[in-house]
């Protein structure tokens, strides 16, 4: 099942994305914790979407960006198992 999250998060928080499906973040966050896809793919539709996030961990899913040069710039992305894209 694909979803969209549309709400703000702020703080220290980490995320997890489980599943198959498609999780689209489409507002930008105030989150500073670390985001882990374990499966299906996370996109970010802004680059703005997760700017403070200082760790990724793509650990068998997907990685799309929407700006993936501005992301990627400030972001410590680190590949296990899965792929990284920009849309």
């Amino acid at each position: 099942m694909d979803a969209a999250f549309n709400c703000s998060v702020a703080g220290m928080v980490s995320m997890v994305k489980k599943g198959v499906g498609k999780l689209t973040i489409n507002r930008a966050h105030d989150m500073n914790g670390a985001v882990t896809v374990e499966e299906g793919t996370l996109a970010l539709g802004t680059s703005a979407s997760l700017p403070k996030v200082s760790r990724m961990v793509l650990s068998g899913g997907r990685l799309e960006l929407a700006d993936g040069d501005a992301l990627m710039a400030t972001m410590d992305v680190e590949v296990e198992d899965g792929d990284v894209a920009n849309q």
